[in-house]
């Protein structure tokens, strides 16, 4: 019986690591890609030089970080229900929706990843 209890023990041990070890590298991502997009919106500020894939890639990141920081630190004590939660969530939900039907128009259009912007 210990045996059973202890390959459980194991088993949620493992699956605690490697949920830490995974998580961490996917935050490590998420605030590396951050940190780039960022940057490439500062340097070429949404402008006609920069690449049409920007728009779409990075709006969709920024509403889904402002939509999980809602979701980690709003205060929803006063409202019932799952109401918050799906306000919270419309919001990243349609901006994925339309950046996809702008990503699926560029790449009817022609344009690829590969594509560089062209500059003057």
């Amino acid at each position: 019986m210990s045996a059973s209890v202890d390959g459980s023990l194991a088993t949620s041990l493992l699956v605690r690591f490697l949920s830490a070890v995974l998580g961490s590298a996917v935050g490590m991502w998420l605030v590396v890609f951050g940190v780039c997009a960022g940057y490439l919106m500062h340097r070429n500020g949404f402008s006609a030089h920069s690449h049409p894939y920007l728009r779409p890639i990075v709006t969709s990141y920024l509403s889904c970080m402002v939509a999980a920081a809602e979701l980690v630190n709003g205060d929803r004590t006063e409202f019932v229900g799952s109401g918050p939660t799906v306000a919270a969530l419309a919001g990243p939900v349609v901006v994925i929706a339309l950046s996809v039907v702008e990503v699926v128009r560029l790449r009817r259009l022609g344009v690829t990843l590969g594509d560089q912007p062209a500059r003057d």
